[in-house]
């Protein structure tokens, strides 16, 4: 009976745990999508400013002056 008890509990603290875990991962993916999309929504406004610009391995960030 006991031992009944303790696997029943444990079964909740599992599903508890599990529905957190998966309440956060969800926040966390609803976060990422809407700042790529106002990322995105960003370099419709202003394509100049957030257009994003390739790096080649060795090279230091593109230089303003030319």
């Amino acid at each position: 009976m006991a031992k009944e008890r303790i696997v029943l509990a444990t079964e909740r603290i599992m599903m508890a745990t599990e529905r957190i875990v998966l309440t956060i991962v969800g926040v966390k993916a609803s976060l990422a999508f809407f700042v790529t999309f106002l990322h995105m929504l960003a370099a419709l406004v202003s394509p100049s400013d957030c257009s994003p610009k390739l790096i080649k391995f060795g090279e230091g960030p593109p230089s303003r002056a030319s």
